[in-house]
């Protein structure tokens, strides 16, 4: 078909470029030598410069060349399939295809032989903008076929609600034929082909036999994609193959009456209407194609059970293959056709019923049928490309050399067949289905399916098409485009060293350690770049105009992170420019960027970190601090400080050589002339996190509110901006006059006077910083250590290689549900909720496909929805939503008025709902009739939901005897088990103070009988299993288990050896994941009984956390005992702290650990199981008591990222015990380290901390005293 397409479009104007396998290279060249083609040498350098490509692939080998060749598709090209089954195509496109190529994909019915002229054509708009999906109708019109508009799901439907059938019926016969050695060859000297057969073989019979022997004249895989791959022809096989069974059965009993019965029923349903024009001619025109030298007059009567069969299946299966005969082949309606022409011969139809009952010589004709029939259908639900062809080309070679000549005859009944279906079309069966094209509403849908190249046995043709007209560029002048990606920045050494758990992992470990803190643009090709490595890297376009960078220096004189950059342009005092960079060492650098070795400034001043740099008109620097002030230096002098801010000066902004701007953690803005202070603007409610100046009108603010803010330097606020779903850390401002804004919601956002313009999703969880270019380009740095520079000039866009891996970067991260407000998962939509446009860009809409909802993001520019990420935790009551810069547990969409945008409704639940419609009504002057309706519409969608997980009771089920209580002893049933060497809530070794906290806690109660019988029992499982069968515990090791159990339950483990630990390792860690929870349940208890050393590799951390299949990718999906199995390795952690190797072993990976540990405490929060949260709150202790032990190699940074994690666990935990073990590990930290107390002031702890107040339980005293120590220490 490529080829067909090739000399269509080559005809119509159009420049084609086509390519095939590297050995056909010279032969193509020669065959399109004078045909105006260019002939290419792969597949790469088709795709990479066409905008229209066609890949005309059969459905076996569609994933292999896609996977190839798809992902080095030209950025806004449109891919286009020509398969005769949809399902593979549209995975291997789902899967490949990059995000900005537009998917249009179709299916000419009819062979290459075959002028396209009018014969029909599908069309399935998957993914295409409208201009987009207008030129590619133009493209495909060119071929002059009746276009008919599917989906793809529809199009495999209808080719299997006729072609399953008739397939499985004539593989069978050729089967059965090669079994029976039918038809055996005597000569080819004549016209047409001469058969030996007792058999009269002309009429249908002879079209039987010809298009039997034209499927096996062709390869295996033209026909396996139909069997094995389109998904509706499976069922249609096994009722074919019942019908044949059944029909037969009914022969052997000679019940004539029930068989004619059953297939005259049949026939009204499927051929009820005779006044349709008949596919097949009259049966003296067929004969002229007779393949047999026997006299019609002596031909022989025939049971036809085969098609007797195929009428039979169609009427069982309520399957009327007249309706879609707009999507068949010609050949398969002949094969329709042969049907057709027995039943709606009253005196054939009867004769062939008594032959079937009465002929016993053709019974074992029938009985052979019958068995191929079996074999076929048993094969093709095998699903095994292999076994398909062993069957098929055993029974091919049978009649290999009778093939050639009957597919010459058979080839000219198919065109006289054709010719007659396309003059009588119009007038028959394909007016219903032409009719039904509109109510599939396919031409304004964007289905969300996918495309493909021409297979000859498995080799393919590439064919592709390149458009040249203005009307058709595919760049769009107001999008950004990924440009380039800079890695440089440094990693903590341990992560060398240390193999990751899979590669996803080592992107989850990066988040933790490297965090661009500050970019800025010294020119349009040099960018700076300042991380918490302690490192400023500067960057230099390798090519003036184009995207490629590299590292041109790197400054490492800063003794710690660093968070601020400000760049002087050339001047003549500086000819190339001047750095400057602030950190949390308390130091302002400028340097050179050429000698990078010699600061030209050091400045000293600050008492703390240096988070903002700012340059004025005059050359001075303005700087900000943790120290809530902010300095002014001239020549490297400080001029002046700034005072009056009671929090952290987030931002600093030079207005002119004297009028600044300051904005703190205080919530206020400050103008100053000079040191004096002279306005203070409010209107934020939370810190300020970023401010720039917007020409002609003011300055812009964004804050920790989610708002951005626009003022006029009279302070008066102008508008508000909302998109960000989370906090907002950067502004900047491009030459367009759009505001560029980036946040801990991963989005990048660009803004102009009527609003959000696009909004751009990026792989790593926080955007800390955003910064224009002066060739208008966007640089942003993220927690993932890695700047990111985007373009609206196509010439500096990405490689598609850099590209793809960015846009696969965005789709597999998981989203919290935070980012996407509360929803019930049963009543999400499927895939085809992304067929409708959004209403804005930046639009978030969640769809589920199986158990997984997936987030995508409408990108109006591009007119599709992007898949960027799957929502990773649970959605429910614990949730907020930020409207107008406010929190709120809902916020609802109301519709008051028919065609105008629906009005916001915040609620917070456990506020009074008759209150709160009455505030919605005033702020929105609704009339007071509308109160009893609103307060009953927010009681009655404010209950929360979670999602994909059932209820769990809040105490614990024993998952050995489905009980209530797992532990043995009442006394530690709150959180079964209870911390030895030092009672959590007991005096420390400081006296009666709760912190620090100087010794580990660990769980000793188990029910050891239990343990051991769940064991014993699961193993039997396994022993029959026929997967894991080679993992269960052999009648020595039986043995051997109940030995060390009896020693456990006597405290008698010292000398546990090799052989108890190669058990348990075996129950803990190598047996299924279902099955292994008793096995670490009692790997826990061994750890604390045995004084003999660990076999602990470096490795074991992971080891125990894979066990528990940590780290959690998609925490809602997990089920209770999932669940258990978490929490049963949590503790197991913990009780290995009472080993010495191991707490080295740990501290030494105490990144990598904390990272995954930190998705788990997205689980905790989620799960309604607080003996989970429990175990969790007690390893993060046990971790902040290890490293204060280790005093000489004290890590602040760790400590920091301990209280990132356990400031959020404490502001959403509701559980006392698991609080109190948060709060102490949180005092411990920050009672050991001056730094960390900053940063546990700078996390706005204490407002965290007053939560405890509010939280109620048998815990209650010491939990206020735990916080009034707390809070001593960060007053």
């Amino acid at each position: 078909m490529g080829k067909l397409y090739a000399r269509t479009f080559i005809k119509a104007g159009l420049s084609v470029f086509a390519c095939d396998v590297p050995e056909r290279y010279s032969d193509l060249l020669e065959e399109f030598l004078e045909s105006g083609i260019h002939i290419l040498k792969d597949g790469f350098a088709v795709v990479r410069q066409c905008d229209f490509v066609i890949f005309s692939v059969e459905a076996m080998s569609i994933r292999t060349v896609v996977s190839k060749f798809g992902p080095a598709m030209k950025v806004g090209s449109i891919a286009c399939g020509q398969t005769s089954v949809k399902t593979p195509e549209i995975a291997a496109f789902q899967e490949f295809l990059p995000q900005d190529v537009q998917i249009v994909t179709c299916h000419s019915l009819h062979g290459p032989s075959v002028n396209p002229k009018g014969q029909p054509l599908v069309v399935i708009r998957h993914r295409s903008d409208q201009p987009r999906f207008d030129l590619a109708i133009k493209i495909l019109k060119t071929l002059q076929s009746d276009m008919v508009y599917l989906t793809a799901a529809e199009h495999d439907r209808i080719t299997a609600d006729t072609q399953a059938v008739t397939h499985v019926a004539f593989l069978s016969m050729g089967t059965a034929w090669k079994t029976q050695s039918t038809f055996p060859f005597e000569s080819d000297s004549i016209q047409y082909l001469k058969w030996e057969s007792a058999s009269y073989v002309g009429g249908i019979e002879n079209v039987k036999v010809l298009m039997a022997l034209r499927i096996y004249s062709s390869k295996w895989h033209v026909y396996s994609g139909l069997a094995l791959m389109n998904p509706n022809v499976m069922p249609q096989a096994q009722q074919y193959s019942q019908s044949v069974s059944d029909l037969f059965k009914l022969m052997i009993q000679e019940n004539i009456t029930e068989l004619t019965t059953r297939i005259k029923n049949a026939r009204d349903f499927v051929f009820g209407d005779f006044s349709r024009t008949p596919i097949l001619l009259s049966d003296s025109v067929l004969d002229q194609f007779s393949l047999s030298a026997i006299p019609k007059e002596k031909r022989k009567s025939n049971s036809h059970l085969s098609l007797l069969a195929m009428v039979d299946c169609w009427a069982q299966l309520k399957i009327k293959p007249y309706e879609h005969l707009i999507c068949q082949t010609p050949p398969f309606r002949l094969l329709l056709g042969i049907a057709e022409f027995l039943f709606r011969d009253e005196n054939m139809l009867n004769e062939s019923i008594q032959s079937a009952i009465y002929d016993k010589s053709i019974r074992s004709d029938d009985c052979e049928f019958y068995t191929s029939t079996k074999g076929w259908v048993e094969c093709i639900g095998l699903g095994s490309p292999d076994a398909y062809r062993q069957r098929f080309e055993c029974t091919a070679a049978f009649f290999s050399d009778r093939t050639t000549q009957a597919r010459k005859v058979s080839a000219q009944l198919v065109e006289m067949i054709a010719q007659k279906i396309h003059s009588n079309e119009s007038e028959s069966c394909s007016v219903e289905t032409k009719k039904r094209v509109p109510k599939t509403g396919t031409l304004d849908c964007q289905a969300v399916e996918h495309v493909t190249f021409n297979d000859i046995a498995v080799k393919f043709l590439q064919l592709a098409t390149r458009i040249v007209m203005a009307s058709t560029d595919m760049t769009a002048g107001s999008m950004f485009h990924l440009s380039a990606v800079l890695v440089g920045h440094s990693q903590d050494m341990d992560l060398v060293v240390v193999r990751p758990i899979e590669s996803e992992l080592l992107f989850i470990l990066l988040s933790y350690i490297l965090k661009v803190k500050a970019i800025a643009s010294l020119d349009e090709d040099t960018l700076v770049s300042a991380s918490r490595d302690r490192q400023v890297i500067v960057w230099q376009r390798l090519v003036k105009g184009e995207a490629s960078f590299v590292q041109k220096a790197v400054f490492t004189g800063h003794s710690h992170f660093v968070n601020s950059l400000v760049c002087v342009p050339a001047n003549e005092k500086y000819p190339n420019g001047l750095i400057y960079s602030g950190g949390f060492d308390k130091i302002i650098y400028a340097f050179d960027p050429t000698r990078i070795d010699e600061p030209v400034y050091k400045l000293t001043g600050h008492t703390d970190n240096v988070c903002s740099l700012s340059l004025a008109d005059n050359g001075d620097v303005l700087s900000g601090s943790w120290d809530k002030t902010a300095k002014v230096w001239r020549d490297g002098v400080q001029v002046f400080t700034l005072k009056g801010h009671t929090q952290t000066v987030w931002s600093v902004l030079a207005l002119s050589s004297d009028t600044y701007l300051t904005a703190s953690a205080d919530k206020t803005i400050k103008f100053w002339v000079g040191s004096k202070n002279t306005k203070t603007l409010t209107g934020h409610s939370d810190v300020v996190r970023s401010l720039t100046r917007v020409p002609k009108i003011g300055f812009a603010s964004c804050s920790n509110d989610g708002s951005i803010r626009i003022w006029n330097f009279d302070g008066d606020l102008l508008s508000e901006l909302y998109g960000h779903t989370s906090f907002v850390y950067s502004l900047d401002l491009l030459g367009s006059g759009e505001l560029v804004s980036g946040g801990e919601d991963r989005t990048i956002r660009i803004w102009n006077e009527s609003g959000l313009v696009q909004t751009m999703t990026q792989p790593c969880i926080s955007i800390w910083c955003v910064a224009t270019m002066p060739n208008q380009d966007i640089a942003t740095g993220g927690n993932d250590g890695i700047v990111r520079i985007f373009t609206r000039t196509e010439k500096r866009y990405a490689s598609l290689d850099i590209i793809k891996a960015f846009d696969e970067s965005v789709a597999a991260t998981a989203i919290s549900s935070n980012s996407v407000g509360d929803v019930d998962k049963s009543k999400l939509p499927g895939l085809e909720a992304l067929t409708v446009h959004g209403t804005k860009d930046g639009e978030v809409k969640m769809v589920r496909i199986e158990n997984t909802v997936e987030a995508h993001q409408w990108n109006a520019a591009e007119a599709q929805w992007i898949k960027i990420g799957e929502v990773m935790d649970a959605i429910g009551n614990s949730r907020k939503q930020i409207y107008n810069g406010k929190e709120y547990d809902h916020v609802f969409d109301v519709d008051i008025q028919e065609g105008a945008p629906p009005l916001k409704l915040p609620y917070n639940t456990g506020d009074n709902p008759l209150q709160a419609a009455q505030d919605f009504i005033q702020k929105n002057d609704l009339s007071p009739n509308y109160l009893d309706q609103i307060a009953e519409f927010i009681t009655k969608n404010s209950t929360a939901v979670t999602l994909g997980v059932d209820p769990v009771p809040s105490h614990y089920v024993d998952p050995f005897t489905g009980g209530s209580r797992y532990v043995s002893n009442e006394a530690s049933a709150a959180v079964s088990g209870t911390p030895s060497a030092h009672a959590i809530g007991s005096k420390s070794s400081n006296g009666s103070n709760l912190i620090p906290m100087r010794s580990y806690s660990f769980f000793k109660v188990i029910n050891i009988k239990a343990a051991l019988s769940k064991i014993l029992q699961l193993n039997s499982e396994i022993e029959k299993s026929m997967e894991f069968g080679e993992v269960c515990m052999k009648p020595e090791q039986e043995k051997h288990l109940e030995k060390l159990v009896l020693r456990i339950e006597a405290g008698k483990l010292d000398d546990f050896d090799a052989t108890d630990f190669k058990i348990l390792s075996l129950l803990a860690f190598e047996w299924p994941e279902a099955h292994r929870f008793p096995g670490i349940d009692l790997f826990r208890v061994v750890v604390l009984h045995t004084t003999a050393p660990l076999q602990l590799d470096s490795d074991f951390v992971f080891t125990i956390l894979r066990a528990a299949q940590l780290p959690v990718q998609d925490v809602t999906l997990l089920t209770k005992s999932q669940e258990t199995t978490v929490m049963l390795a949590l503790r197991a952690l913990s009780n290995l702290f009472s080993k010495a190797d191991f707490r080295t072993v740990l501290y030494r990976q105490r990144q990598q650990a904390s990272s995954i540990l930190n998705q788990t405490s997205e689980l905790a929060k989620k799960a309604d199981n607080k003996n989970l949260r429990v175990a969790l709150a007690t390893l993060y202790l046990n971790m902040a008591v290890m490293v204060c032990e280790n005093e000489t190699t004290f890590d602040d940074a760790f400590s920091v990222d301990l209280l990132e994690i356990l400031s959020k666990m404490i502001h959403t935990e509701t559980d006392g015990e698991a609080l109190f073990r948060e709060l102490i590990a949180i005092g411990t930290i920050i009672s050991n380290s001056k730094e960390a107390r900053e940063a546990a002031i700078l996390l706005d702890m204490k407002s965290s901390i007053k939560h405890v107040s509010k939280v109620t339980s048998e815990h209650e005293a010491k939990l206020q005293k735990a916080e009034t120590e707390l809070m001593a220490y960060l007053n």
